[in-house]
């Protein structure tokens, strides 16, 4: 080719390179068309003009111009490489992974091509096959940091953590400022629990990295697990303004403002969120959540059933061949599965709703955790009680347990409240008898912490040397807990006068008598605070800042346990006011 040739061609491409910016399609095709004139079996014009449409950010252009290359000539190894990395960022996954699958037969020697095959094997949730081609990968090159991280990835999703953490390290120990690794390490360590280490991850990102907006929104999910809500909005708001059609950190928001009690805030939130992302049941469920708290039971329940889709809780429910029962269909004659969900209080507090299935006709098989069994037999009714992952009988319909109000389209004024509708076994009751002897003071039973692994753990427990105020009184102390925290060993030795009674706690029968012989139970928020009102006891439920939603607000009673008095923290991270509240209450008992 001659000097003047190749300069007419340089100036053609350049002439196509501003067409495309400008738009203009068809002076583009007129140009590609003499460009071929003297060399149409000639792939690389064609994919020239695919990458100048790459490099302005038209995929779709750039696709199209790819897959006239490989017309052209389909044995293309990079091309194909190219057309599936183009491919994926339309989310067009399989197709993309085809491409890939084509590049490696025509060389088998890219570790980059095995690194992409790896990428989208892991958006199609196809993790074995991920796992071998990241391998292959780093096998080809030892020092892939992408693969390492890809590799990391793969053991984080299926909750290796110390595998993961291994390969992440080793990415960064390759490359110390790969701010998607760190990121991911950041996550790994908030789901770990280590929010401290966490939020240095993030910020390390962000250091390296400051227009990163995921690390924001990460950041603030741990800032906001330390309670540090104003600085976790800060940075919700950051990584807002870097990428303002980023759904997620709209939903952290929500959550951080209802922590704060800006409900109407919080509110917009969530719906700024489903705005973004029409489908993102985290900000539909939050809502649900905000709505259920202030009383608007109609549109909180069925926003309520998005629980069911979220990413953290959507494999907790299985999928049966039986229709989904929601109050529509009549159940004369028709057997109803009640799926056992959530924590053990929810299924306490949510089983009154079984009579009432039956009254309606139908016959009912009631899913339990083995904890559960023996108290929920004592439910009035004629279900058949199967302990959870057991096999189950046939039947027609099911329901998750937390979906009967929904169903019954339960109001704040219609809710089943007539207490007790759980019963303590007569036997267990008598031996608690013998044991605890004459009474001779007021006997108080006391919970002070629930179980760690509860998502609002951080806000609803206390430690037990909180409650010094109260267990000063002269009233007779019993710890209802079956599992006492190690924080909490020492103050229960300083603290002689509270009666343990965890190692004959072996299930929540037993609970349930010694509840019996209490005159009156101080609670958190626990499954014993429920049980003790199925049972009809009086009980005193010491609540967090921002309450979970059955509790609702600024009110002391409780629409689902009459029997029930609500003391309410004032300050979100104090206890001291509603520890006075509730040590003045049992004063007045005295008088």
């Amino acid at each position: 080719m001659s000097k003047d040739q190749s300069n007419k061609i340089n100036l053609m491409i350049e002439s196509a390179y501003y067409a495309m910016q400008l738009g203009k399609k068809n002076e583009v095709q007129k140009i590609y068309g003499q460009l071929i004139i003297n060399a149409p079996n000639d792939p690389n014009f064609a994919n020239i003009f695919a990458q100048i449409a790459l490099q302005n950010n038209l995929i779709i252009e750039g696709i199209s111009w790819l897959r006239k290359s490989l017309e052209i000539n389909s044995n293309q190894p990079t091309v194909l490489l190219n057309l599936g990395t183009a491919l994926s960022e339309i989310n067009e996954f399989n197709d993309a992974l085809d491409c890939f699958n084509k590049s490696i037969k025509l060389d088998p020697n890219n570790p980059l091509v095995y690194f992409n095959q790896g990428l989208m094997y892991r958006n199609l949730n196809e993790f074995d096959y991920a796992l071998q081609s990241y391998t292959k990968a780093l096998k080809l090159n030892p020092n892939y940091a992408d693969a390492l991280n890809g590799i990391g990835r793969i053991s984080h999703i299926r909750e290796q953590y110390n595998e993961a953490i291994e390969y992440y390290d080793k990415a960064i120990q390759l490359q110390p400022n790969y701010s998607e690794v760190i990121y991911n390490k950041g996550n790994l360590l908030q789901e770990l629990k280590r929010y401290d280490e966490a939020l240095a991850s993030y910020d390390r990102a962000i250091q390296l990295k400051p227009d990163y907006h995921e690390p924001y929104n990460g950041k603030g999910n741990a800032l906001q697990e330390l309670k540090r809500y104003d600085e976790a909005l800060a940075s919700y708001d950051r990584a807002i303004q870097l990428k303002p059609d980023y759904h997620e950190p709209y939903n952290g928001k929500g959550n951080a403002l209802q922590e704060l009690k800006r409900y109407d805030e919080a509110l917009a939130s969530y719906d700024r969120a489903i705005q973004l992302k029409p489908d993102e049941a985290n900000a539909y469920w939050s809502k649900s959540l905000l709505k259920l708290i202030q009383g608007d039971y109609r549109k909180g329940w069925e926003l309520y059933e998005w629980r069911r889709q979220t990413k953290e809780t959507k494999n907790n429910y299985k999928v049966y061949d039986r229709p989904l029962w929601l109050g529509k269909e009549s159940l004369e004659n028709k057997t109803v599965l009640v799926e056992s969900e959530q924590g053990l209080g929810d299924i306490i507090q949510f089983c009154r709703y079984i009579p009432m299935l039956e009254n309606i006709g139908a016959k009912v098989i009631l899913e339990v955790p083995k904890p559960l069994i023996v108290l929920i037999k004592t439910l009035h009714g004629k279900f058949l009680v199967i302990e959870k992952g057991q096999s189950l009988p046939d039947f027609d319909y099911h329901i998750p347990v937390m979906s009967l109000p929904l169903a019954f389209k339960t109001e704040v004024n219609s809710i089943p409240a007539s207490i007790p509708y759980l019963y303590s076994d007569k036997i267990k009751m008598e031996y608690w008898n013998k044991k605890l002897n004459k009474k001779t003071k007021l006997r108080i039973g006391l919970v002070w912490s629930g179980s760690t692994i509860h998502k609002n753990d951080k806000n609803r427990s206390l430690l037990l040397e909180d409650l010094e105020l109260i267990v000063q009184l002269p009233f007779e102390f019993h710890s209802l807990q079956k599992e006492i925290r190690e924080n909490d060993l020492s103050t229960l030795i300083k603290f002689k006068q509270i009666h343990q009674h965890q190692d004959e706690l072996n299930d929540f029968s037993d609970t349930a008598a010694l509840i019996e012989e209490m005159d009156l139970i101080i609670s958190v928020d626990t499954s014993v605070a429920h049980l003790a009102g199925a049972l009809g006891k009086d009980v005193w439920v010491i609540l967090p800042y921002h309450p979970d939603y059955r509790w609702m607000l600024n009110r002391k009673d409780s629409p689902w346990y009459p029997n029930t008095t609500l003391f309410r923290k004032s300050k979100i991270d104090d206890w001291t006011d509603v520890i006075l509240e509730v040590t003045e209450k049992l004063n007045d008992l005295l008088n």
